[in-house]
């Protein structure tokens, strides 16, 4: 009796909740959507870490979700900020300003999840960038930056330019301290150019947040400043840091585009 309840436990554990089992759900899931409202829960599908399928809820009459709550749900934002790189399907979408997405930069196009669009094009796909979208071969010998060029011999010889989107930071020839700093390791990237830093970056692997004048944090509120230190290095090892290419592939499907006079849901 007590193999009959556990093979029925188990059983019920790995149904399918969403397109994904509870299992699997539990670790990709955002704490944002896990505390929306149950009709929204059932509308939202976590693909991955980047990305959230809307579809119609279990009725199949309406889609009560807004673009926020899909850009919300995706596990890396979770709720903590509103990223400027969007894509609805395969198009990118504007963020205006907070609370705002449009098709358009002057924001005359907002950008809603209708029921009519789902019905007749299936579920939309809601993403942003991957890492692993981000990064692609280049002849690195024809895009060192001129920032990079410009610092310190010491400070190059730590800092090594992976690809396009990243490079990699060591301590020196001394092994004895790192000189380089975050800021200097972002502007020595090839594709970060200009004056102003890169809201999406990377420290190895992880998202962090831009906080302002060139300074970034773990969390959205900047209680946590990075700093690249010379103990971190020599406990755990070299440290990469990346950037996004805004303008990675994405799968080929319609685009939900919806003219002001389209009826929908308001927006959250």
């Amino acid at each position: 009796m007590a193999q009959i309840f556990v093979l029925v436990f188990i059983f019920l554990f790995s149904l399918p909740v969403n397109g994904q089992s509870i299992a699997t759900l539990s670790k990709t899931a955002s704490t944002f959507l896990n505390n929306l409202e149950e009709n929204k829960r059932e509308e939202i599908t976590v693909i991955d870490n980047y990305s959230v399928k809307v579809g119609l809820g279990p009725d199949q009459h309406s889609v009560t979700s807004t673009i926020l709550d899909a850009v919300a749900s995706i596990p890396l934002v979770n709720g903590k900020t509103e990223p400027d790189v969007v894509y609805v399907n395969k198009e990118k979408v504007y963020h205006i300003r907070k609370g705002l997405y449009a098709w358009d930069d002057e924001g005359e196009y907002r950008v809603r999840l209708t029921t009519k669009y789902i019905r007749e094009f299936g579920e939309i796909t809601i993403r942003i960038p991957s890492q692993s979208a981000a990064i692609k071969k280049t002849d690195i010998t024809k895009t060192v930056p001129t920032y990079y060029e410009s610092i310190p011999e010491n400070k190059r010889e730590e800092i090594t330019i992976i690809d396009y989107f990243m490079v990699e930071v060591e301590l020196g020839s001394g092994l004895g301290s790192v000189k380089s700093t975050l800021q200097d390791a972002i502007k020595s990237i090839p594709s970060v150019t200009g004056e102003a830093f890169p809201e999406f970056v990377f420290i190895n692997g992880a998202p962090i947040f831009f906080i302002g004048n060139g300074l970034y944090s773990w969390d959205s509120e900047g209680n946590s400043p990075i700093r690249i230190t010379t103990a971190f290095i020599k406990k755990f090892g070299n440290i990469l840091v990346s950037v996004q290419d805004s303008q990675s592939e994405l799968e080929d499907q319609p685009v939900a585009i919806t003219e002001p006079e389209t009826a929908s849901i308001p927006s959250k």
